[in-house]
């Protein structure tokens, strides 16, 4: 089989470069946008017809459409991308091997991919980032009306809170997410632990009005309240930051934004 053009990576760019271009799109993971992640209010969104910003949405019915026009051939089933000149090898299910040739192939996931490329020098004092993900259980306080806190800090930079998911049948309570932007060194350091997210949401939650849960009436008929309280539950690790590579004649490592694939790009759609 021979795919003319190819794309590779998980993210929403390359599901839109892919989409805007007819190309064959190869998922290298399972995972999708972030769950609360939004397409700022600048990208143009009208020139993919879509009717929502959030972005694991569009990746989920850009992909859709794509699986129903043949261009997502192995869907999510992908554990291995080799690239040998214009060859490429596709482990399907950790098992069987497909390989192909392509003309073009452009990479937007370079860390998930076998390949021999020249891997450019990277800026001096430029280490790893990382985009942690905490998800945390909210013992006493997860009755209000914020979906949101937002902070101007690397550690703990969003609060993102949600309808439990603990919790069956109909309720209001809500768990949170915390996000942060850390370097390899700081996830490994006590200061960015998630018990230092647990302190810090908790402030947060108390400054921004959220109170605990009710435990009484003082005299006065005035509630009485505990103490705001979070568990955490899990951490996840995102790296963000890529390993860069020159281009090959028939490879391209590309990093572009969503505004300018979609700027680009989507005129060919209209």
């Amino acid at each position: 089989m021979n795919h003319r053009n190819i794309v590779i990576g998980n993210g929403l760019p390359a599901i839109l470069f892919a989409y805007l271009n007819d190309y064959t799109i190869l998922l290298p993971s399972h995972r999708g946008p972030f769950r609360f992640d939004k397409l700022s209010k600048d990208v143009d969104i009208g020139k993919i017809s879509v009717p929502t910003r959030r972005k694991r949405t569009i990746w989920s019915t850009l992909l859709f459409e794509m699986g129903m026009n043949g261009l997502s051939p192995y869907g999510k089933d992908v554990s291995s991308i080799r690239i040998s000149g214009n060859n490429i090898s596709i482990t399907i299910r950790e098992s069987s091997v497909i390989k192909n040739k392509f003309d073009n192939c452009f990479i937007f996931d370079s860390d998930s991919v076998q390949i021999q490329a020249e891997i450019v020098d990277p800026l001096p004092d430029q280490p790893d980032r990382y985009r942690v993900l905490d998800w945390v259980n909210v013992r006493s306080g997860s009755v209000h009306d914020i979906e949101i806190i937002d902070t101007s800090d690397d550690f703990v930079n969003k609060v993102h809170f949600y309808k439990s998911e603990r919790i069956d049948g109909k309720h209001n309570k809500k768990d949170l997410v915390a996000v942060s932007y850390l370097t390899k060194q700081q996830i490994s350091d006590f200061n960015y632990s998630d018990t230092m997210v647990k302190f810090k949401v908790e402030d947060l939650m108390r400054r921004n009005g959220i109170k605990g849960a009710k435990s009484g009436v003082n005299p006065g008929d005035k509630p009485k309240r505990y103490s705001v309280k979070v568990e955490p539950s899990y951490r996840e690790v995102l790296k963000i930051s890529k390993t860069k590579y020159r281009d090959l004649e028939n490879v391209k490592f590309l990093d572009l934004t969503e505004k300018e694939i979609i700027e680009k790009y989507a005129g060919a759609r209209i």
